[in-house]
């Protein structure tokens, strides 16, 4: 074929997998909590062009009205919400609707990749490990596919990289960088601190004694980047509210318990097999420090696994593993390390080494049980696993849930769901019920304009959704109800497993339909209300 290159045609071939693997069935699950609470605000600013809680009839409250100033979210860094806006405007109320965009900014993040790749020309083994090493990241993946922050936080973050590496090349990639990370700070408060701290480690050790900045540079980077602070946390300010009741002992010692559990959780997710950054300090070593990347990326994966634990907001007396989402923006920065130094492991053995980590779980196994993980990581190849999944769909416990709300139960009904993370789901895919008890009694001075089924113990359901060890909870109040009088009909029973297990994080996250065993109320159960028939005297 003339004028175009082996290389060329390998990049357009791993785009199209990776275009693939991001739409296959793609709205075919239904949203989960998380997705659900972004999808529903991004209606919202569709329809009112703000972040709306309330929508006239249902109002998103996460944790009692966390993320919610009066009516409106003003906690939450906005971007997601303003990005998946247009395409729910476009597409409809789906799910597919509200994942498409994320998606979009993942390939863009892919197409930036490439672009990287077909610029520097390197070895065939780097192409050959990279597209290993992002093909069987199945994490990546998952992480794009969903609605929320995660492709479009990955993608931007790999670009501003893409742009400190060649910002010297042009005054656009200068002017570019700054732009895009101002814009990475709506996207995601954490993911923008965590990478400018590791831009600004990376600057100041091994870049600043080049001088390649004047101060009237830095100062323009640093100023656009004040102003856009101030506009952003001037209306979406994160701090001052209690994400739990929890009281540490320890604020240091929970913040280092978290940073060794996001470097033994990477391993446990697949984001990278966390000896890595042991092995490439040992070639980096062995190379007599050759090739200083290697040292500079171990700095910057540390540095976000410190930063990212630092800033965390998770509370750590009822978990036992990270909150590893938080770290999927460092995912192509992992890939980018295993394969550096894979290439510096003589040739046969770097593409054996990488066929092991990127296609099996066998090196993540051996690690997680070296330190004991809680998590178990199965014996598999989790691509494999993954595309058997993508041919054979497991149910969806909201979707048949959803389902037969919208069949079977009239608009405006009343809907207890439980447990309470899984109200969004059944909310943005049965809007028209009306969901009850989000808010506490004690809300109700702050929100005078609600209708009083939305706070805690108000009026009684027309219909209870409980999944998996809810039943038992939903069928001890549902009995404690008919004792004051009011009927209800048999629980319709889905003999499906939930709430979805469908959540991007590998230790959570199933492939395949799970069991269901009814005798221990593990299904999903519907209670629904008979109504009051009056009686009739006689004559």
């Amino acid at each position: 074929m003339t004028g175009v290159r082996w290389p060329d045609l390998g990049i357009l071939a791993f785009l199209l997998v990776c275009a693939l693997l991001l739409w296959v069935r793609l709205g075919y699950y239904a949203l989960w909590d998380d997705e659900a609470n972004t999808a529903i605000f991004a209606h919202n600013v569709s329809r009112f062009g703000d972040t709306l809680a309330w929508d006239g009839t249902n109002i998103v409250a996460f944790r009692d009205g966390l993320e919610l100033t009066g009516l409106k979210n003003r906690v939450f860094p906005p971007a997601q919400y303003f990005f998946a806006a247009p395409s729910l405007l476009v597409f409809g109320r789906t799910a597919f609707a509200a994942r498409f965009p994320f998606t979009l900014a993942a390939l863009m993040g892919f197409l930036v990749w490439a672009h990287w790749l077909r610029k520097t020309r390197p070895h065939w083994t780097v192409f050959v490990l990279t597209g290993a090493g992002i093909l069987g990241n199945v994490s990546l993946f998952l992480y794009s596919r969903q609605a929320r922050y995660y492709g479009l936080g990955w993608s931007l973050c790999l670009a501003i990289v893409y742009l400190y590496i060649h910002r010297r090349e042009s005054r656009r990639n200068r002017i570019l960088l700054t732009v895009l990370s101002a814009l990475l700070i709506p996207v995601h408060y954490l993911t923008y601190g965590a990478t400018m701290v590791c831009l600004a480690c990376d600057y100041a050790i091994f870049e600043f004694r080049s001088r390649t900045e004047n101060w009237r540079q830095l100062a323009t980077f640093f100023g656009v980047q004040a102003l856009a602070l101030a506009v952003v946390l001037g209306v979406f300010w994160p701090f001052g509210r209690q994400m739990s009741d929890e009281v540490s002992v320890s604020f240091w010692a929970d913040r280092w318990k978290l940073f060794l559990w996001n470097l033994r959780d990477i391993n446990a997710c697949e984001f990278c097999w966390t000896p890595m950054l042991g092995l490439a300090v040992l070639v980096w070593a062995m190379g007599k420090g050759r090739d200083p990347w290697l040292i500079r990326g171990v700095l910057a994966l540390v540095l976000f696994a410190a930063m990212a634990s630092l800033l965390s907001p998770q509370p750590l007396a009822r978990a036992v593993v990270a909150d590893i989402r938080y770290m999927s923006t460092a995912i192509p920065l992992a890939i980018a390390l295993s394969v550096r130094t894979l290439t510096g492991l003589p040739r046969a053995l770097g593409l054996l080494c990488g066929g092991l980590i990127f296609f099996t779980s066998l090196p993540h196994l051996w690690f997680q049980w070296a330190v004991a993980g809680p998590t178990p990581v199965p014996r598999r190849c989790t691509l494999l696993t993954w595309i058997a999944e993508l041919a054979t769909p497991q149910r969806s416990a909201f979707s048949e849930a959803s389902a037969w709300l919208n069949t079977n139960v009239p608009a405006g009904s009343t809907i207890l769901v439980l447990p309470d993370k899984a109200i969004h789901p059944l909310m943005f895919h049965s809007p028209q019920l009306r969901y009850m008890w989000q808010l506490s009694s004690e809300r109700r001075a702050d929100y005078p304009m609600l209708e009083p089924f939305h706070f805690r113990g108000t009026g009684i359901p027309d219909v209870v959704v409980a999944f998996g060890n809810e039943v038992g909870r939903a069928r001890r109040g549902v009995g404690l109800l008919a004792l004051q009088g009011l009927s209800w009909e048999p629980e319709v029973r889905l003999d499906v497993l939930g709430p979805d297990a469908t959540r991007p994080e590998l230790f959570w996250r199933v492939f395949v339909t799970r069991p269901v065993d009814l005798s221990v109320s593990e299904g999903t159960s519907i209670f629904r209300r008979r109504p009051i028939v009056p009686q009739t005297v006689s004559q």
